[in-house]
């Protein structure tokens, strides 16, 4: 897995230490910084982890990690390439032409743009800031079209939170319909729904690395 890939690199960078570098500039682009150095590159301390590097890694070692911090069975656990990367396979995996997702808006702006990669309809529900979750009015504009629902709380950009009551409320009334909660900003308010998604048959939970200082 990638965490044991980790510790094996380990040897690898003691055996061959790096060269001294010296940062001259660091240039941020989003997320990424690239780091532009002057001195001799560290070819020779990567040399004994080039296989590594050749192959994407087993995401089993997060997974179990993941599972034991959380009590839940390995199987409950998928590790993504981030929470985007989650929230397109489950969108992806139900929403298609002719199908719908109801977003209680606004949201995170990468979901209209997985609901229409899809060529899904997007259902959109007012949710004004600083109210509760707007469950009546999904409700209303869940039918037999509905591929997934989405809940994220605390919402991204209103700082608004969905209850657990909702969400099994929801799940109840729309038992075709896949239940996405994005709970990435979990550390930062509102309620842990992890508990509630579990009991429910047609939800996910999706949480972050990046948002958990």
């Amino acid at each position: 897995g990638c965490v044991k890939d980790v510790e094996a690199g380990k040897d690898d960078l003691i055996a061959n230490p790096l060269p001294s570098l010296q940062i001259i500039d660091v240039k941020g682009y989003k997320s990424v910084h690239t780091l532009l150095v002057a001195g001799t590159p560290p070819w020779a301390a990567l040399a004994g982890t080039a296989a590594r590097l050749r192959r994407y890694p087993s995401p089993a070692a997060l997974e179990a990690t993941v599972g034991r911090r959380f009590g839940l069975a390995t199987e409950e656990v998928l590790a993504t390439a981030g929470a985007d990367d989650g929230l397109w396979r489950a969108i992806a995996a139900v929403a298609a032409p002719g199908r719908q997702v109801v977003v209680p808006a606004p949201t995170f702006e990468m979901i209209p743009r997985y609901v229409a990669a899809a060529g899904a309809e997007r259902v959109d529900v007012p949710w004004p800031a600083g109210g509760p979750w707007p469950l009546e009015a999904v409700l209303e504009r869940v039918g037999e079209a509905t591929a997934a629902v989405m809940v994220v709380s605390p919402n991204n950009p209103t700082g608004a939170v969905a209850t657990a009551s909702a969400l099994r409320r929801l799940a109840a009334a729309a038992p075709g319909a896949l239940l996405v909660v994005d709970q990435a900003y979990a550390e930062y308010g509102g309620e842990d729904l992890l508990p509630a998604v579990r009991e429910l048959p047609n939800a996910v939970l999706l949480r972050s690395f990046s948002k958990a200082g």
